[in-house]
């Protein structure tokens, strides 16, 4: 106080009541003027905005992120509709090709069932034909039996030929 200044201070009382003590000097600087105001309820108004304050920039804080989060959310959502649609198009896509398969597989099995009677048919047909070719088949003879058979068979030939007509000539070939 003495360089002409004044002094502010507040004292915290024990029963929590605060006081501000404010000193002011007077002109000629040997005197002062104090005076003391009971700030208690001022103070606890202060804390109390300064507490809703605090609260209202918290309660900001929570609208921003969940305004960010109900954000976040629509766009998964979005995205799950966007995806179950296109796992529709694709079931659609995989019906239609299961359907076109089925048919194919359905094709491959009538002409499997036509192709199995076909070759039925064919070893019927193979069974009744073996004899007759067991008949044709060629029966191996040695050389020399053969050679004699053929000469014999010649003659017996010739001789039947030369009984029936005599003017007639007989040729034999053997294959």
């Amino acid at each position: 106080m003495a360089r002409g200044k004044t002094l502010r201070s507040i004292v915290e009382r024990p029963d929590g009541h605060a006081i501000e003590v404010i000193n002011r000097p007077i002109r000629g600087g040997d005197y002062w003027v104090g005076t003391h105001d009971n700030i208690t309820e001022r103070r606890l108004t202060e804390m109390r905005i300064a507490s809703l304050a605090e609260q209202e920039a918290h309660r900001a804080s929570v609208d921003t992120e969940i305004r960010a989060f109900r954000a976040s959310v629509e766009a998964v959502l979005r995205s799950m509709s966007d995806s179950a649609s296109e796992m529709g198009r694709t079931a659609a896509g995989l019906s239609a090709s299961s359907r076109e398969t089925a048919q194919r597989a359905s094709g491959a099995v009538r002409t499997s069932n036509d192709a199995a009677v076909n070759v039925k048919a064919a070893s019927d047909a193979a069974r009744e034909l073996a004899p007759a070719q067991r008949r044709l088949q060629p029966v191996e003879v040695p050389a020399l039996h053969a050679q004699q058979l053929v000469d014999e068979q010649a003659g017996t030939l010739a001789g039947q030929a030369e009984q029936q007509d005599g003017s007639r000539q007989s040729t034999l070939v053997v294959v």
